[in-house]
Order: C-alpha cells, then structure tokens, then sequence
C-alpha cells in the first residue's frame, strides 16, 4: 500500500499480493473521494482536507486492517464479522504454521495445532479455523 507500483511488481510478483494491493487502493480511494470527502466538506468547520488527505486515510486504513480478522462461521454466503485484535502484532502469520486464532462466541484465542518446544516462534495463520 505505501510501495511503489515497480516496487510492488518486482518484489512480490507471482505472489497474487499486487493484484490484491491494487484492488484495495482502488476501493480505499473511491470510498475516500465518494464518502469522506463529502462528509468533510459537509462540515469544514471540524474537517480539513488538506489536514485529512488521501495519504492519512491510507494510513487509517493500514492501522486499522493491521489489527482486524474477519469470521465468517464456516458458512458460505455467511455473514463475516469484523473483530479487532490489539495485540494481532504479537502473532506471526505464516502457511507452515504451528498455531492459529480459534473465534469463540465470547472470546479469541490462540491455538497451538501441534506440541510447541520451549523458545520456539508460535506461528499462526490466521485464514485457518478449527
């Protein structure tokens, strides 16, 4: 979201991540220009647009996508529900994982999926479910 499109292309080619990158920048940018600005410019005593730019929705966005997992339940044409996650930065995503988020009715937690030594990295992906 804040490389380059050539930084983007080169580096991460054949991972499917620019295509997904380039989806989200579109999507961020038009419900910034349809959504935000307008709300903004409804009240330009309170909002500023060249304090509250496209850079810093890009931001809010980040921070906010960073620290939010979506549950779905299992069920196809299920109604996903956002959580948020403070602390999702202490979990390692990865696909050779030994550990991966269980959403319960009440709570979240992280689950091991096989035995983990003492001074291994827990390492989730957060896609799989129980």
């Amino acid at each position: 979201m804040f490389w380059t499109r050539e930084e983007i292309v080169q580096e991460l080619k054949g991972t499917g991540i620019p295509e997904a990158v380039e989806r989200d920048m579109e999507n961020i940018t038009n419900e910034y220009d349809n959504i935000v600005v307008p709300f903004m410019e409804k009240y330009p005593e309170i909002w500023s647009l060249k304090t509250h730019s496209l850079d810093l929705y890009k931001k809010m966005v980040a921070f906010i996508m960073a620290y939010s997992f979506t549950e779905s339940g299992g069920e196809e044409g299920d109604n996903a529900t956002p959580v948020m996650v403070p602390m999702a930065d202490i979990l390692n995503h990865v696909s050779d994982n030994n550990a991966h988020l269980n959403f319960g009715e009440n709570t979240l937690t992280m689950v091991t999926t096989r035995p983990i030594k003492k001074g291994e990295i827990g390492r989730a992906s957060c896609r799989e479910r129980v």
